[in-house]
Order: C-alpha cells, then structure tokens, then sequence
C-alpha cells in the first residue's frame, strides 16, 4: 500500500504541474488573441454603476409656504409622495400571497401593524397606528410637526355597508386640514373579485362623492375625490386598496 500511495502522490503531483501549465498556455493565447484584435475587452477605470446608495427617505412632506400676507399655509403631502405611500401599502399583498402562514390568524390591529412597519421602513419620521386624530383613534396616521398629511383606516370586508361605515369612521378622524386619506380592505372572501367589484359603486354612492379618479392601473386600487365632511368645499383624495387576505395556513 505504502509503494501505491507513493506512485499515486507523485503522478499527481506531475498532473497538477501539467494542468497548470495547460491554463497558462491557454491565457498566453487569449492574450495574444487580444492583441490581435486590437480591440479594448476591459475598462481601466470602469464607471461604478453597481454601487447602489440605498437611503431611507426624507419625511414626505412639502415644507409649508407663506401666502402673500406672510401667513403660513398649512404643509401637505405631494402627490408623487402620495403614490409612494400607497405603492408601499399596496405591496403588502404580494407579502400575504408569498407568506401567507404568516397572515391567516391575524385581526385587524396585528395586520395594521404590518403596514406601519413598511411605512416605517422607507422614511426617517414614519406613520403612527392608533393615533388619536379629531374625534377618535385612526388606524395609520402620517403627521409633521403635529399637522397630519396622511390618513388611514383599515376594515374587514363585511359587505357593502362595511365600507360605507369606514368612509364614515374616517370623517370622524379626519380633519379640514386632513387632504390625503386612505382605506384599507381586508377581505377572506374566497370570491375576491366579487368583493372588490363592489367597492367603487359603494364610494359612488356615498353623499360626500364627488368624481372617480384615476388609480394606478391596479385593479384592487381605486381613487375618489370626497366632499370633506368638514368643509364641502374643501375636498379630500381617498384611495380605497384591496386585500385578499389568507384564510387558512397553507
């Protein structure tokens, strides 16, 4: 045994030196190849597009301007900041579906809490749950410096009058100041489509409706401009998202 361990150490130390010497001889013959060409195959200073600078984002608020009088007007959520918000809200769903042992058992408060984590996670001075808010407790509430810019309430789908009943909830939080409001329905219904296929004839039936706007293509999202409780003549931008929420442990 001794002799053949020896033989078989020092063939293979002959085949490394020869496999060695093979790659070698192989990448003398791609550069030569090169140099042939005469065409440049590596950058020697290569711009550095893969760094990635991730950064939580700045409190989406638009500072407050000064009428011309120089009295401050009250601050607001930009629409491209809007969008954002509700694009974070609405990614939720893609969680439920890829995880959705991890959603079946959980009510209304533990699913809140989901949403102001995400919210939370892409901005330094992030969303509140359970805030108190003119005449209650809303569900996720966007405030800076003490003046709210983002309102949401968040209801299982019961049927039509759920909704109607959180649209009415939500004016009782919202103030006249409040300009961008959302509703989040969860829904277990195994017939989801049927669910969120009632929700706009439910908005446009309320008495504070005033148009149908355009959403995000999504079609779990849908946008109103509401008539502010408050104020008729003050109106407020409404999101109603959709969520089909896991009804069982799969």
């Amino acid at each position: 045994m001794r002799d053949d361990v020896s033989r078989h150490n020092l063939a293979l130390l002959e085949n490394a030196r020869e496999a060695v010497a093979a790659r070698q001889e192989r990448l003398r013959g791609y550069r030569s190849l090169e140099e042939r060409l005469g065409i440049p195959l590596r950058r020697k200073d290569p711009p550095e597009t893969h760094r990635v600078a991730v950064e939580r984002r700045k409190t989406p608020i638009i500072e407050p301007l000064r009428s011309p009088v120089g009295r401050p007007v009250d601050p607001f959520l930009g629409q491209e900041h809007y969008e954002h918000i509700l694009s974070v809200l609405s990614s939720m769903s893609l969680a439920m579906e890829r995880s959705p042992s991890a959603f079946y058992d959980l009510d209304e408060e533990a699913l809140r809490w989901w949403f102001v984590v995400a919210l939370n996670g892409h901005y330094e001075v992030g969303a509140k749950g359970e805030a108190f808010n003119a005449g209650g407790k809303t569900d996720i509430l966007v405030d800076w410096k003490g003046k709210n810019v983002f309102v949401a309430e968040c209801k299982f789908w019961e049927g039509a009058a759920s909704l109607e009943k959180a649209i009415n909830q939500l004016f009782d939080y919202v103030t006249w100041r409040d300009t961008k409001a959302a509703i989040l329905m969860f829904s277990r219904n195994k017939d989801f489509k049927a669910v969120h296929s009632q929700i706009s004839g439910v908005v446009e039936s309320h008495k504070a409706y005033k148009e149908i706007l355009p959403g995000s293509g999504s079609d779990t999202e849908f946008r109103f401009q509401l008539r502010h409780p408050a104020d008729p003549k003050h109106e407020l931008t409404l999101a109603v998202l959709a969520f089909n929420v896991p009804a069982e442990s799969s």
